[in-house]
């Protein structure tokens, strides 16, 4: 895990000397789902329809001199089936707990890097 920051304050610029993206990546859903930035997205979008009963989600921490860095994003955009959906972010996340999709609904959670893991910063679960 880098524990650089991605950015350093200086104008226009960033410390990796790579072109900035933003990504998005369509996950499958399963018991377990394995997720994992790019090099150089400074924010990553998971997208997944929940089809099972309580996944459990991971994420990649990299190593000491790759990505991810200091204040590097990721937001996921869940929707559940017919059922209610939990889902459980564990290695690689500091989080407020399990996430309860309400069948039908759509919700969101976002993560900033912090160095070490990915600290949750928000959480919204359409009514």
């Amino acid at each position: 895990m880098a524990t650089t920051n991605r950015f350093l304050g200086t104008k226009n610029t960033e410390n990796t000397g790579r072109k900035i993206l933003v990504d998005t990546q369509t996950l499958t859903t399963g018991a377990t789902i394995a997720c994992t930035t790019k090099e150089n997205a400074t924010k990553t979008f998971f997208i997944c329809a929940l089809a099972t009963a309580t996944p459990s989600v991971t994420i990649g921490v990299g190593t000491a001199t790759t990505a991810p860095y200091v204040g590097d994003e990721v937001r996921y955009i869940l929707s559940a089936d017919a059922a209610t959906r939990v889902v459980t972010f564990s290695t690689g996340f500091t989080s407020a707990g399990t996430l309860s999709v309400t069948a039908n609904k759509k919700a969101t959670i976002s993560f900033v890097f912090n160095g070490t893991d990915w600290q949750e910063i928000g959480r919204a679960v359409t009514a």
